[in-house]
């Protein structure tokens, strides 16, 4: 899954409204992190057989239950792995983010 964001290029959005410093880049770590999760889940959630969902109707359950005991556990290694890439994002991102000095991070 590429981003179509450039990181700089957010991160200049975000320095008009919020300035120099920490704040852009959680902001910015936070909308990175984000999107392999919500990517995957979107994935996850298209892979799932319509025949196990069509059953789950037939046995009478309601939308927000089949979500929650078909759809979703059907779909959770793929939201895991989502995850993953994530965490792995937001470990190196601090790191690099040109905006705060170390002594931001280190307080």
């Amino acid at each position: 899954m590429a981003l179509t964001i450039p990181t700089l290029a957010l991160l200049a959005l975000l320095i008009i409204p919020f300035g120099l410093g920490v704040t852009p880049s959680f902001v910015m770590l936070a909308f990175f992190a984000a999107m392999p999760v919500i990517g995957s889940s979107i994935v996850g959630l298209r892979s799932v057989s319509p025949a196990v969902v069509e059953s789950a109707r037939g046995i009478g359950l309601a939308r927000w239950r089949i979500l929650a005991f078909v759809e979703l556990p059907i779909a959770w290694p793929v939201i895991l792995s989502g995850i993953r890439v994530s965490t792995r994002w937001s470990s190196v991102s601090p790191r690099s983010s040109p905006t705060c000095s170390v002594r931001d991070w280190v307080r």
